[in-house]
C-alpha cells in the first residue's frame, strides 16, 4: 500500500461496519477512490469530508460521463493529504485513544454494577 499512488476502497453494503482498512488507508496519507453502493455506507460517512477522497456512488456510474471524468481526473492528478490531517486521524483512531475509550467504558460499567449491588 505504501508504494501505491491511489488506494481503492470497495464499500460495504452494511451501514454499521467500517473496515479497519479504511483507517489504514487514511493513515498512509494516500488518496482514496471510495466506491460505494449507497450514501449510508460507513466508509462514505467516515471518508465523506476527508481530504484526498473521491466518493463514487455505483448506482450513478452507468449513465454519468461526468462521474467517469471525475474518476479519471482523480486518478491522473491525485490530491495530497496533509500530514496534520493524518496525525489527527491517527490520534483519534490510534491504539492509545481506543484503549482510553475502552477503559472509560469499563470504569462506567464498574460504577453501574456497584450502584446495582
Amino acid at each position: 500500500m505504501q508504494e501505491s499512488t491511489v488506494l481503492v476502497n470497495l464499500g460495504n453494503a452494511t451501514d454499521y461496519q467500517l473496515p479497519s482498512k479504511v483507517i489504514e488507508y487514511l493513515a498512509l496519507g494516500k488518496p482514496v477512490l471510495n466506491i460505494i453502493q449507497g450514501t449510508g455506507d460507513a466508509s462514505n460517512i467516515y471518508l465523506g469530508d476527508a481530504p484526498g477522497i473521491c466518493n463514487i456512488l455505483v448506482e450513478k456510474i452507468p449513465n454519468s460521463i461526468t462521474l467517469i471524468e471525475r474518476v479519471v481526473q482523480f486518478l491522473n492528478s491525485p490530491p495530497s493529504i496533509s500530514f496534520e490531517y493524518i496525525e489527527q486521524i491517527s490520534s483519534r483512531y490510534g491504539p492509545a485513544n481506543i484503549t482510553e475509550q475502552y477503559l472509560q467504558i469499563f470504569h462506567k460499567s464498574e460504577h453501574v454494577l456497584k450502584a446495582k449491588c
